[in-house]
């Protein structure tokens, strides 16, 4: 068995059994599939006071007021963010590898009475995100996908973007557990050791390198860029937030 696809299998295991923590890692959500009214209000104001930042600096950063018709949020789980989405645009469309984890998601949608998302279970091409988004945002997604992996995948979310369309991408670059080639060994083998004794399979935690995630993007023609640092659990990160235009030009 290949990590790719242990990585896909781990994450639709975890939406069978811990779809709300495996989103959003709160002891509080943990080992529910449904959690009582009150969390899952805070469940759902944490993505709405996500997107609120994200919009702040969109349009303090990026070029004046956003209202984008169509989105797309890859790796969307249980539809965390999709929803405040779906209050600022026409139409959003959240994609994931797990089938289990939006089965959640299409349950919480009617919960909430929304009409204009759509969820749909994807593969590393994309293609059933079929035309192009206004806004591509993926957040805390691309750090349990193998680097290798993640940076195609990084390229074919750009290559999704509308002419003047803004990407919102986390990744992660630097997990002090995986810092040298022993440790990272040390941390596989016992993972892949451990797997058929846990119920709730083990996450990964994947430091992208930056000067690739830099190449992808401005390869893709992006010039204009406001970056937000992250830190969980001292695994650092970098939300990315760009403008793709037709016009951008190098600095001479």
């Amino acid at each position: 068995m290949t990590l790719r696809s242990d990585t896909d299998r781990d994450w639709n295991a975890l939406g069978e059994l811990d779809p709300y923590w495996a989103v959003l890692t709160h002891e509080a959500y943990r080992e529910s599939t449904a959690p009582d009214q009150e969390k899952l209000e805070a469940f759902l104001a944490s993505g709405r006071q996500h997107v609120d930042r994200i919009w702040d600096v969109i349009e303090s950063s990026l070029g004046g007021q956003f209202a984008p018709d169509r989105a797309l949020d890859f790796g969307c789980g249980v539809g965390r963010i999709v929803f405040p989405l779906a209050e600022r645009c026409r139409f959003v469309l959240g994609v994931d590898v797990a089938e289990s984890m939006l089965a959640h998601a299409r349950v919480l949608s009617k919960h909430l009475n929304l009409s204009n998302v759509g969820f749909t279970r994807c593969d590393d091409s994309l293609a059933v995100a079929d035309g192009a988004f206004d806004l591509v945002h993926s957040y805390i997604v691309l750090q349990h996908v193998p680097a290798r992996r993640g940076l195609q995948l990084l390229e074919t979310l750009i290559g999704k973007l509308s002419e003047n369309g803004v990407g919102v991408l986390h990744v992660l670059y630097d997990n002090p557990d995986m810092n040298s080639r022993p440790s990272r060994w040390v941390k596989t083998v016992g993972r892949l050791l451990k797997r058929p004794f846990r119920r709730i399979p083990q996450m990964q935690m994947n430091a992208y390198p930056l000067n690739e995630v830099w190449r992808i993007i401005q390869a893709s023609g992006i010039r204009q860029i406001h970056v937000l640092p992250t830190d969980h659990g001292g695994c650092l990160g970098l939300v990315l937030c760009f403008r793709r235009a037709s016009n951008a030009a190098y600095l001479v």
